[in-house]
């Protein structure tokens, strides 16, 4: 195969000779090399829009799934404080004004027919909301009005608590029988 004397041909010739091939190798190597990887970005980036556009779309569910969310918790903390506020007007209901205190145990004692001997307030004890008022109670009677009256204040409509309970029979009446009682009752301060 012979080569081609390139110092033959014209100068004029050799330039555009030159020029063909520089655009022929040109076109070659984009071709083979820029082309794939022009199409390839393309590609890429049509995917990343995709993929962006998909993104944000979830991002969107997220926040409402959130704020779905927040929603019912708030209207389940809503509910929870109207109960809390009902539970606290009925408890503030039932809780004595502390004048109404000695007239309460008398009207219990009073359906019984149990004797007081002494109703005896003792200090006081602040708490928190509310104030507990230790009361110490003497009564007498029989066993069968003890049970009546216990049972008047557990059915009573105000908190009364019974802190402690001493019976003990009279000698001169053994069927009378003396009770010491200290109980507790509460009020709004």
């Amino acid at each position: 195969m012979a080569l081609i004397n390139l110092s033959k041909i014209p100068k004029q010739q050799r330039i555009i000779l030159a020029v063909v091939v520089g655009i022929i190798l040109i076109v070659v190597i984009n071709n083979l090399f820029f082309r794939p990887i022009t199409s390839k970005r393309k590609g890429l980036s049509i995917k990343y829009q995709s993929l962006e556009t998909e993104l944000k779309r979830k991002e969107f569910e997220l926040k409402e799934a959130r704020a779905k969310t927040e929603t019912e918790r708030i209207a389940k903390l809503e509910e929870k404080y109207r109960h809390t506020q009902k539970r606290l007007e009925y408890l503030k209901g039932r809780l004595p004004k502390e004048r109404q205190i000695p007239a309460l145990l008398s009207q219990i004692a009073s359906q019984t027919g149990l004797e007081y001997n002494l109703i005896k307030m003792l200090p006081e004890e602040s708490r928190l909301v509310y104030k507990e008022i230790p009361i110490q109670v003497q009564i007498k009677g029989r066993y069968q009005d003890l049970g009546k009256y216990l049972k008047g204040l557990e059915e009573s409509t105000r908190l009364i608590k019974i802190k402690s309970l001493s019976i003990k029979t009279d000698p001169k009446a053994p069927l009378k029988l003396d009770v010491v009682l200290e109980i507790a009752t509460y009020i709004v301060k």
